[in-house]
């Protein structure tokens, strides 16, 4: 979390070696109720409620840290379970994809394994190396054909060393042309029903 001009964001930092802050993130995907309140103004009855009191700003754009010469993304929490901001980043050249995040407020449910899932599709999707570190939940590393390759079970604490290495640059087929297959089936499949559906009758 940082404040700036009154502001709040839930950001990732990149520091250099004398830890000096040399680029930013700011998540652009907020969760609603998790990090703003929609409409808050119309719904004063929720200010009993615990219910954050301060609304989260979203970040303008999406970033890739260069280091040294090697495009990482950061994807905060979860932006990570949805394909468009991974593919977003692999457009503007990530080689590795870096998820961020903390699953202490889903303890002792199924959510921070579910969560966790998300990781091997986002590196099936991007054919890339990821990176998961969660502060409460499974942190791992990802091969870009979604293997486990480490990982640090949930509510356990550890570190984990794992080579990975940069993409060669190129966008998967997925990333290139997105759902459109599969909307283009789903369109085919539902005009073959209505055309069997009216010989039918």
């Amino acid at each position: 979390m940082e404040t700036l001009g009154g502001e709040y964001y839930n950001g990732a930092l990149l520091y250099d070696k004398s830890g000096q802050v040399i680029d930013r993130y700011y998540k652009m995907d907020l969760v609603a109720y998790g990090e703003f309140v929609p409409f808050r103004e119309k719904m004063p009855f929720l200010e009993k409620y615990p219910i954050r009191k301060h609304d989260l700003t979203p970040g303008d754009e999406r970033k890739v840290f260069d280091i040294k010469g090697i495009g990482v993304a950061p994807l905060i929490c979860f932006e990570a379970m949805f394909s468009d901001p991974a593919r977003e980043v692999c457009r503007e050249g990530a080689d590795i994809i870096a998820i961020l995040t903390g699953d202490a407020w889903a303890q002792n449910t199924i959510e921070p394994a579910q969560h966790s899932q998300t990781a091997s599709m986002r590196a099936i999707e991007s054919r890339r190396y990821v990176c998961r570190a969660a502060s409460s939940g499974v942190s791992a590393v990802y091969s870009p054909l979604g293997e486990e390759l480490q990982n640090i079970p949930i509510n356990a604490e550890g570190v984990l060393a794992e080579t990975v290495y940069a993409s060669d640059g190129e966008l998967s087929s997925y990333h290139r042309m997105g759902d459109m297959p599969l909307v283009i089936a789903c369109v085919i499949f539902y005009c073959l029903a209505f055309w069997k559906r009216k010989e039918e009758l």
